[in-house]
């Protein structure tokens, strides 16, 4: 991340983001510093198990949430590193003349039950059985929980926070000094201490002063944790679409505060037909990306046979007129057609040369996309057209081109593009309205840091899924987004024992990985190519392996 791309994560960037500010001056202090941590910072550390601190990640204007309210804790700083291989959660908040807010005895004024409510839980959090009204700052109690509530959740044995203040007059010092004495500390300068009492995560808590010239001298460029200056969408939602209704799951991401998403856990997709509007409606008519992982689109060899150009001017055609049986499976080979491609309707004495011969085609690799082809990652996905076995993707094609995308091209009231055939996504998203993709979760692995699926694990296990827990809780602690506490549940219990658990697994897979490219950690992949961008799509943040030029059929 370059030393502005800090600048999106502030609550108000025009105000926040200036010379002088604390906001700019610790993002140009830990710059300068990479890749080491701040000389103060390290001097501070000597002594204690921070001494050797290794970070892992550091993320601006970290959201905490907090029970009782909207309004989440907005830490200037978090950092996530080991220490001798246990975990360790350092929050930090930068300060130059700026006050720790409200004290106490004001922010309680006329103090609602939720106000109360939060109080308490911070209250439980720092183990402060009473909190003095007059003195204390209320900022600094829900900021020293940030740390102390992560580390809880990640597991980390150590917590920390850590003010990095650029005042020459040390301002806030004193009100620093009086929460610490409040838990049994004694605030001193340039230290780190630990706070007594506290076992499970260790708190330590310091103080440390930056020199605001050399802070703002030959600042390097970081690295990129998230540099998207594009609107994003208010809700993204992947949808697992098996062919029975009763094992479409789908895991929904919606943006808070206009900065970080809340992703929760699946749940059925519900009626088909309704989905787009129901989607819309969450996000309150604002942006929606949604993506399903059927195929959209058409192998080209089958797309040049058949007479077919662009995809998007077919598909709302399909089922009516020429090609009224499109969507009838053929019972023998004697019915399959360019104008009824799909085989078989039930298993026996079927073959995939069947499919082959009646299509025209010289082998059935020419019936899969350039993107379902195998790579060094994966294998060939199966042909589209194919509907038998456990792989086959054709009946899923079926029920979601005749059930969702067909009826949404032809519904007046829906703004819908589909990606890549109306434009690269940034684009799509930043335009608003609905915006589909396709996903395909065994690529999603990839992309959310995991291993492929069929080496050394498998996601219709049990066991196999909870040992990506880890994997998925590292990819969400990088990332500007909140796992909810059922969804973080069930990914350390790896779904549960059912059969039928790979199917929101993989909708919830699908979902990070959608979530990993809105954000900009990844490209969308399309290649510009006119046979992809016009006949047969992509598969959403899957790596171009090389077809620029090819031509539309």
């Amino acid at each position: 991340m370059t030393r502005t791309a800090g600048r999106a994560f502030l609550a108000d960037p025009e105000k926040h983001w200036k010379d002088g500010r604390s906001a700019k001056m610790l993002a140009e202090a830990w710059e300068s510093a990479v890749p080491n941590l701040p000389l103060e910072l390290s001097d501070a550390f000597a002594g204690t198990p921070f001494e050797t601190f290794d970070p892992v990640l550091a993320i601006p204007e970290y959201e905490v949430d907090l029970p009782g309210g909207r309004r989440s804790s907005q830490n200037d700083l978090f950092v996530l590193g080991r220490i001798d291989g246990e975990l360790a959660v350092l929050v930090i908040e930068g300060k130059v003349d700026e006050s720790f807010g409200p004290l106490l005895s004001e922010w309680l004024r006329s103090a609602s039950p939720g106000k109360l409510r939060r109080l308490a839980f911070l209250q439980e959090t720092l183990g402060v059985d009473e909190a003095p009204m007059d003195g204390l700052r209320y900022q600094l109690l829900h900021r020293t929980a940030s740390p102390v509530i992560e580390a809880t959740r990640l597991r980390a044995r150590y917590a920390a926070m850590v003010v990095h203040s650029f005042s020459s007059i040390d301002s806030g010092l004193d009100d620093y000094r009086g929460f610490v004495s409040l838990l049994g500390g004694t605030g001193t300068k340039g230290r780190l201490e630990r706070i007594t009492g506290s076992d499970d995560p260790e708190l330590w808590m310091g103080w440390i002063s930056g020199d605001a010239k050399s802070a703002r001298s030959s600042v390097p460029e970081w690295t990129t944790i998230h540099e998207r200056s594009t609107p994003l969408p208010r809700v993204i939602a992947h949808a697992d679409w098996g062919s029975d209704p009763r094992k479409q799951w789908m895991c929904v991401a919606e943006l808070r505060g206009g900065r970080r998403y809340h992703i929760a856990s699946p749940e059925p997709v519900g009626t088909p037909g309704s989905l787009l509007h129901r989607l819309r409606d969450r996000a309150n008519g604002d942006g929606v990306a949604v993506g399903f992982d059927f195929p959209i689109g058409m192998p080209a060899e089958y797309a040049r046979r058949a007479g077919i150009r662009d995809f998007l001017e077919v598909l709302p055609q399909l089922g009516h007129d020429r090609w009224a049986d499109f969507y009838t499976v053929a019972s023998t080979p004697g019915d399959i057609s360019l104008t009824r491609p799909f085989y078989p309707q039930r298993p026996g004495g079927t073959n995939q040369r069947h499919l082959t011969e009646a299509l025209g085609v010289a082998d059935i690799t020419d019936l899969l996309r350039i993107c379902d082809r195998a790579n060094e990652t994966r294998g060939a996905a199966s042909p589209i057209f194919w509907t038998m076995g456990g792989k086959q993707v054709g009946k899923a094609a079926i029920r979601g081109w005749r059930e969702v995308l067909a009826p949404a091209l032809r519904d007046g009231d829906l703004d819908v593009t589909i990606w890549p055939f109306d434009g690269d996504f940034t684009e799509l998203i930043a335009r608003g309205g609905i915006v589909i993709a396709e996903t395909y979760p065994a690529e999603a692995c990839l992309h959310v840091g995991l291993t492929p699926p069929g080496r050394g694990w498998s996601k219709r296990s049990q066991d196999g899924r909870r040992a990506q827990g880890e994997l998925i809780e590292a990819w969400a602690c990088q990332r500007p987004v909140e796992l909810h506490d059922e969804l973080r549940a069930r990914v350390g219990d790896g779904f549960g024992p059912s059969k039928s658990a790979e199917d929101p697994f993989d909708a919830m897979l699908g979902l990070l990985s959608m979530v990993d490219v809105a954000l900009g950690y990844r490209e969308d992949g399309a290649p510009d190519s006119d046979v992809v961008r016009g006949v047969e799509g992509w598969i959403l943040g899957q790596a171009d392996p090389g077809v620029k030029g090819l031509r539309r059929p």
